[in-house]
């Protein structure tokens, strides 16, 4: 059985096992076993240290007999480093229209999550649909939707393994059969923005190139202006204070799409 000490953090882990063993292995779970690490003792703990931060890692232990010979390693216990790493509850940013049965929504980056919660449900119903994904992309379609209806949502975080509360509620509608969804370069799927979060450099997919751009900060305050074409290769961000942006995509027909992203700091 596994036992971690609550007051220790992030560097180290306690194991126990009920067994008289001498060899234990422990290793990140996204790590081959062949390359964990490795350690004998003649007592029922070890004390596992130098770990990785917000990393899960599992933890086996087998028995070199008195004859000689030795047992099958353990089941793998899985333990999270950190699980006391708090997060905020994160806030909701726009929602874009994709269809009628689609919505895109956005909410800003935590630094500190692995993943996050998305759940939905008509406004007038309590039992709710959900997902979860990885923490880089603080944004999501949610797919399945009744056309011209009103539903809720929210989204929380996971830190050091483990799910905070969930945002306050936000809304939206869907729109109405018959209403043609934002268009790009001929496709009906939204614009991406990538890396998100970015540093340096923005790029973007789905935009067309003759479209116009406005970066405006979470206050609201425009920022810059580009065209679809630079946005498309590559724009140079680097100069922006870490933060929340949104990105208001207007082709030449008029039609209007927001976009979310959030600049990284140094």
């Amino acid at each position: 059985m596994l036992v971690l000490d609550n007051n220790l953090t992030g560097s180290i882990a306690v194991g126990t096992y009920n067994t008289n063993s001498y060899e234990i292995r422990w290793g990140n779970v996204n790590t081959p076993m062949a390359q964990w690490a490795t350690a004998t003792t003649q007592l029922p703990v070890f004390m596992v240290e130098n770990l990785e931060t917000s990393s899960i890692y599992g933890f086996q232990v087998r028995t070199n007999c008195t004859d000689g010979t030795m047992t099958a390693y353990s089941n793998n216990f899985l333990f999270g480093v950190n699980q006391d790493i708090e997060c905020g509850r994160p806030v909701l940013g726009t929602t874009v229209a994709i269809s009628p049965n689609s919505q895109r929504v956005f909410w800003n980056y935590e630094v500190n999550a692995d993943r996050y919660r998305i759940r939905w449900t008509e406004a007038d119903n309590i039992s709710f649909m959900s997902t979860s994904i990885p923490s880089t992309v603080p944004v999501y379609t949610i797919n399945g939707l009744k056309p011209a209806t009103d539903y809720i949502y929210q989204v929380r975080a996971r830190c050091g393994g483990a799910f905070q509360k969930f945002s306050p509620q936000g809304f939206f509608t869907t729109m109405n059969m018959g209403v043609q969804p934002f268009e790009v370069a001929g496709q009906t799927e939204s614009a991406v923005l990538f890396p998100n979060p970015a540093e340096n450099q923005l790029f973007a997919r789905g935009i067309d190139p003759t479209s116009t751009i406005q970066i405006f900060g979470s206050t609201g305050v425009l920022v810059a202006t580009i065209d679809g074409n630079s946005l498309t290769n590559g724009t140079d961000i680097s100069t922006l204070p870490a933060g929340n942006y949104f990105a208001k995509v207007v082709n030449t027909n008029g039609q209007t799409q927001t976009l979310q992203f959030t600049k990284a700091g140094k």
